[in-house]
């Protein structure tokens, strides 16, 4: 992945301090097992587990529970609240609303999970999971413009399966930050191999400039974060280094 000059690439032991204008993401493996997570649940509010309860699968549970643990210890740690009682709202189309100023998005993936968090901005995160497509032209004409599709298509196998995933994070993450879900295909488009990171591109129907950056991941996953102001500084730390 391009280099990024703004990203802080440490993993110590604490969180920083989220000033205005910075980002954190945090990133975590769900390699914890159902009852090692259903021991966490007190960190969890009372909606928070009527959520995850309906989910069908216990995988889907582990991953839904951690994502949230993560965002509710994190935010407690600079609130000074137990995880529980941090107020983090959903609108109706998910998109987290945390108290103070604060911002929250997460997303996961196979055992991959992504928390974003920021100051006085709106900010998504997506990660995927690098799985073979067999559908991938079908599914990209759901998501993407007819531009990106036509350039999708255009690149060899191999290499379109990684342009693909490199683009729907991206446009994941700013369907998140802008607050719609997933994006409808045509609102903004992106250079599917871009040269450096990051991308700002502007929405058509409100005119506001949005910052993208595909973020470190392992090697099986895609990921990438969306911010409505460039951010000063985007701090990165591992869940399982951090002693909270």
């Amino acid at each position: 992945m391009p280099t990024n000059p703004l990203v802080d690439r440490q993993v110590p032991a604490t969180l920083p301090l989220l000033q205005q204008g910075e980002l954190l993401i945090v990133t975590a493996r769900c390699t914890l097992s159902a009852p090692s997570v259903a021991a966490l649940n007190e960190l969890l509010s009372d909606t928070d587990r009527a959520r995850i309860s309906r989910l069908l699968r216990s995988i889907d549970r582990t991953r839904a529970a951690l994502a949230r643990i993560v965002a509710r210890v994190t935010l407690g740690q600079w609130l000074g609240l137990r995880p529980s009682l941090v107020s983090i709202a959903l609108t109706e189309a998910g998109k987290p609303l945390a108290p103070d100023g604060y911002a929250v998005s997460w997303s996961h993936s196979g055992d991959h999970v992504f928390v974003a968090f920021a100051r006085g901005r709106s900010i998504g995160v997506d990660v995927e999971e690098a799985r073979r497509l067999e559908d991938l032209a079908e599914l990209a004409r759901t998501a993407f413009s007819p531009n990106e599709v036509t350039h999708l298509l255009e690149l060899p196998p191999t290499a379109r399966q990684v342009a693909f995933f490199r683009l729907w994070v991206r446009k994941e993450a700013l369907g998140k930050a802008i607050g719609v879900g997933l994006l409808e295909p045509e609102r903004l488009g992106f250079n599917l191999l871009p040269d450096t990171e990051p991308i700002t591109v502007v929405d058509p129907i409100d005119g506001r400039t949005w910052w993208t950056s595909a973020l470190p991941c392992p090697a099986e996953a895609y990921a990438a974060v969306a911010v409505d102001v460039a951010p000063a500084a985007m701090h990165l730390r591992n869940w399982e280094a951090l002693r909270l």
